[in-house]
């Protein structure tokens, strides 16, 4: 109300991160922790709040009934948060997987950037495995054509959604792969493989 410069300031200090945040949904997968440098631009929209407080009312009661409100609507969603794995569980399927694997076996990762994850915890060369990067369907065709007959397992995430949109290498693993289980947001397919 006094410094609408301020005011407007914070307003598009507030949307603008929303809008590009937004955009970038389309491309690439989003977390809502991706947006809380915004947390403080709200605290300081809190607090100017505060003014328009009566003044016959105890800003503390105002405050501690807010915070009430806010915690019981984020309680649903809190619970489910809390009480399981947020993120995929990289360390525990690597020990599995190295124990499913054999020398000259193909590791193909999809996304391709989910590589930096799983190769934090698994090492193709001590496994003795070639790995690969794919997020289409050409691409898993021709890695097939050229280790034709070769046990291949694919490990994939979630994020192949966002990486293949259009959905073929999901319909090629369908078709052509065999689903070997999952654990902790991370999926296992296999071609060729004996036993899963």
């Amino acid at each position: 109300m006094h410094d609408k410069q301020l005011a407007l300031l914070t307003v598009f200090m507030m949307t603008l991160p929303f809008i590009i945040g937004l955009f970038l949904s389309g491309r690439m997968p989003m977390s809502p922790r991706y947006m809380i440098f915004l947390m403080p631009l709200y605290f300081i929209a809190i607090a100017a709040a505060l003014e328009f407080v009566p003044m016959g009312i105890s800003p503390i009661k105002i405050v501690a009934v807010v915070l009430a409100i806010i915690f019981i609507l984020n309680l649903p969603a809190l619970i489910p948060y809390y009480s399981g794995y947020s993120k995929n569980d990289w360390r525990g399927f690597s020990a599995d997987f190295s124990g499913m694997t054999g020398k000259g076996d193909i590791v193909v990762v999809m996304p391709g950037y989910m590589t930096l994850p799983f190769n934090y915890y698994y090492n193709n060369s001590t496994d003795g495995t070639l790995e690969y990067e794919a997020s289409r369907a050409n691409v898993l065709v021709s890695i097939d054509k050229e280790h034709a007959g070769t046990p291949t397992y694919y490990v994939l995430t979630g994020d192949i959604n966002a990486a293949n949109p259009d959905g073929d290498s999901l319909q090629w693993l369908e078709q052509n792969a065999t689903f070997l289980g999952n654990r902790g947001g991370i999926y296992l397919f296999g071609r060729n493989v004996q036993s899963a």
